[in-house]
């Protein structure tokens, strides 16, 4: 008991002292890369990896092709031309109209290309106005008209084609074939024009 309690205070007192004795290993990051800087005892910036630097390339948000039937404006009337006896009694022709701006299903960046694309079709009031009677069903016309407004919203979201030096290459080739064929056929036309007046006898 009493050898334990010296080896004790022997070891209190060598820490009270401070000549403590670390142990390092054969294999420590010192010895391994002696001459870097790095200092790994500090805690790394996590704050960098979860919020990236804004370097304005934000994906931009793709249309979901998912339309809201609560933010349209729904009506059916009577369909036009042959029909059978209903024709003139129900209302099967389904028009849809909606707001671009206030369309919160569309993304904003492609409302913008949709009012361009569909110039058209929008009222005075901005109003984007779809029509269907394809069918004698209501509910088929309403589906047919729910397309057409996907069909046109995923043709705006469409990021156009960048020519490749070849495609720019034929562009140009087609555009000078183009200049000389014109002049060929105005110096026809001018002979010919010539050889009716007599202007080229002697």
């Amino acid at each position: 008991m009493a050898a334990c309690r010296g080896l004790v205070r022997q070891i209190l007192r060598t820490f009270s002292s401070g000549n403590v004795l670390l142990y390092r290993s054969s294999i420590s990051i010192e010895k391994l890369y002696p001459s870097s800087r790095v200092d790994y005892t500090s805690i790394p910036n996590q704050q960098s990896s979860k919020n990236p630097p804004n370097d304005g390339s934000k994906k931009k948000e793709p249309f979901s092709g998912v339309i809201p039937t609560d933010e349209l404006n729904i009506k059916s009337t009577k369909a036009s031309g042959p029909g059978g006896q209903n024709v003139n009694k129900v209302s099967t022709k389904v028009e849809i109209r909606f707001h671009i701006d206030t369309a919160s299903w569309i993304p904003d960046w492609i409302k913008p290309r949709l009012k361009q694309q569909e110039r058209g079709r929008i009222n005075k009031e901005g109003e984007l106005i779809v029509t269907s009677e394809k069918t004698r069903l209501r509910m088929l016309n309403q589906a047919d008209c729910l397309d057409k407004v996907r069909a046109m919203v995923r043709e705006a979201s469409r990021e156009p084609k960048e020519a490749s030096e070849e495609d720019k290459q034929l562009a140009e080739a087609r555009k000078r074939r183009a200049g000389v064929l014109r002049l060929a056929a105005k110096r026809a036309h001018s002979l010919k024009k010539r050889g009716r007046d007599g202007s080229d006898l002697t």
